[in-house]
């Protein structure tokens, strides 16, 4: 399906005709000189024409446009659904695929931005036809954005003409309702300006030289060698014709410079660029910096490496996102926000649409991981979503635990006036981001001891509720079960019980024998009671288990310690 083809069945308006302008009736072609300034077929003042596309010709011009449209159609443009807290992609709205995968039949999404953010960076404007099947936005249609203009009525209403597919006299009229107008700077905000229009005259210097480059390398700027006759010697007309045919054949095509042997009484004369032929390389590369300023690329992107650094690299990078591609997101994001995204009634401002730009903001792969390893530790990042995050699968309801700096207090207990910091008081006080399953039961306070070690196990307790959580799930309860789920928490506790002890004691024990008879003792002990254990009641368990099995390790532990001591003596 065609633009072209499509039928609005949209009424003639009748439009103003005071100005010419003004009335898309009037063929532009008749305007004359007003069209041809207006449109940049005027010549500049190095007699050079420029336009949009005459302009795509420089390399720079090319480059610019191609790193800014390629740079944001390769960003995933995400339709998010707003939750009370946060956000998630709205994968089930059917104006998600149509954003990111494929705007219209004929297109896939980033072949539709790409032209979209193009026709923008070149022209100061790019349109979209929105094409509604029963209320529904059902495609996105681009609009060539020369042959597409907006026009207020004499009523004040703000409509869109265009000639594509149509013959002058006969323009399309489209609802402002029914046009995506994406837009650089403007004087009135209706109409953007053409970065390339306002540059036309710097942009035709440009070319000129580049032109004149080329003749200096066609007729090779300055020959080899010339040859001049000697004194007394004056060779007539049909000698200097030969000579001039002789040496136009040695110093083209192939033949380049070379030297023409004539007839005659010659002088020999070397000849190399002089200063005025090194300035004129010069400046097509002052020219590259000046191109690449009127689009705000950084220039060692579009090959002006002169200024370039290991040290300055990275942060050229960023003012690339910043400074250059954040401008035309922000635009692009608000109009689909404003255009196509409901403003009014209960779903109001309940969708947002925003371009991922992670990727390009990302550094180095040690400067990530240093990222992440900050925001694992400081308590805002979990395993899964790093992971998810560098493309990766999540490693199950493990990944999900946050971590919590001990050192660290919750802000809401800076408030209340009765919280001892846990550094001051062995006996940990359950907090938000703390699970209950921690907390010393009632009946029987732990002694110094296993409240010194249970200071330190308190992160251990997410674990250890976890691993009841996961053999309640399962059909087997066995001891093969227990040991395989229990085994890693119940060691982490039993080398918590040696540190502390070793330290109290003044020795260095270690038995790993011990240990594993220890650690086997406790499984063995849940195994017993593991049957009868229900979902439901997962707290009140894992604050009984955790219970038992700290404090039988720290007996048995203290027990093997006082043991080895006495041997010993």
């Amino acid at each position: 399906m065609s633009l072209i083809s499509l039928n609005l069945n949209h009424p003639p308006i009748e439009k103003r005709g005071g100005n010419p302008l003004e009335n898309p009736s009037v063929s532009l072609g008749n305007l004359g000189a007003i069209w041809s300034f207006i449109s940049g077929s005027e010549p500049t003042a190095s007699g050079e024409v420029i336009d949009e596309t005459i302009a795509l010709q420089i390399i720079t011009v090319n480059s610019c446009v191609r790193l800014i449209a390629e740079a944001i159609a390769s960003m995933p443009l995400i339709l998010y659904k707003r939750l009370p807290k946060g956000r998630e992609e709205a994968l089930d709205n059917p104006l998600h695929d149509l954003l990111t995968i494929a705007p219209n039949p004929e297109m896939s999404g980033p072949v539709f931005w790409e032209t979209m953010v193009g026709s923008m960076a070149l022209t100061g404007n790019s349109y979209a036809y929105v094409q509604r099947v029963g209320g529904d936005i059902d495609a996105l249609w681009p609009l060539h954005p020369h042959k597409t203009r907006p026009m207020r009525l004499a009523n004040n209403e703000l409509v869109y003409s265009c000639w594509e597919g149509t013959n002058q006299a006969n323009p399309k009229t489209y609802d402002a309702a029914d046009i995506l107008h994406f837009k650089l700077f403007s004087f009135d905000g209706l109409l953007g300006l053409s970065p390339i229009a306002l540059s036309r005259q710097d942009l035709g210097i440009q070319r000129a030289a580049t032109k004149m480059v080329g003749r200096f390398y066609a007729n090779n700027g300055r020959p080899s060698a010339v040859m001049t006759p000697k004194e007394g010697y004056n060779p007539d007309d049909k000698m200097l014709l030969q000579v001039r045919e002789s040496w136009q054949a040695a110093n083209s095509g192939e033949n380049s410079l070379k030297t023409a042997f004539v007839p005659g009484q010659w002088e020999y004369k070397a000849m190399g660029l002089n200063f005025e032929d090194i300035q004129l390389l010069d400046s097509r590369k002052y020219s590259r910096t000046e191109i690449a300023a009127l689009f705000h690329v950084p220039s060692h992107l579009v090959g002006d490496t002169t200024r370039q650094s290991n040290t300055n690299s990275e942060q050229e990078g960023l003012s690339l996102v910043t400074y250059c591609l954040r401008p035309y997101l922000k635009k692009i994001e608000m109009e689909i926000q404003k255009s196509l995204l409901p403003t009014k009634g209960r779903t109001a401002n309940k969708m947002c649409v925003e371009f991922d730009i992670r990727q390009l903001l990302r550094g180095d792969f040690k400067a990530s991981m240093e990222g992440y390893q900050i925001g694992r530790t400081a308590g805002f990042f979990n395993a899964n979503y790093i992971l998810e995050d560098l493309g990766e699968n999540p490693i199950g309801p493990v990944g999900d635990i946050y971590w919590m700096p001990v050192n660290y207090m919750n802000a809401e207990n800076a408030l209340d006036p009765n919280y001892v910091h846990p550094s001051n008081n062995p006996q940990p006080k359950a907090v938000d981001t703390t699970p209950k399953l921690i907390e010393a039961p009632k009946e029987k306070e732990p002694d110094g001891d296993e409240r010194s070690i249970l200071a330190k196990a308190t992160t251990i307790g997410v674990v250890f509720k976890d691993s009841i959580g996961r053999l309640i799930n399962r059909d087997k309860r066995d001891l093969d079960a227990i040991t395989s789920v229990f085994t890693p928490c119940l060691r982490s506790i039993t080398a918590l019980s040696v540190d502390h002890f070793n330290k109290q004691m003044n020795t260095n024990w270690s038995d790993d024998k011990a240990e594993s008879r220890i650690v086997n003792d406790i499984c063995k002990s849940l195994e017993k009671r593991a049957d009868n254990w229900k979902s439901e009641d997962i707290e009140a368990i894992t604050s009984e288990e955790f219970r038992k099995a700290l404090k039988s390790i720290a007996a048995n532990v203290a027990r093997e310690i006082g043991a080895s001591t006495v041997t010993k003596e």
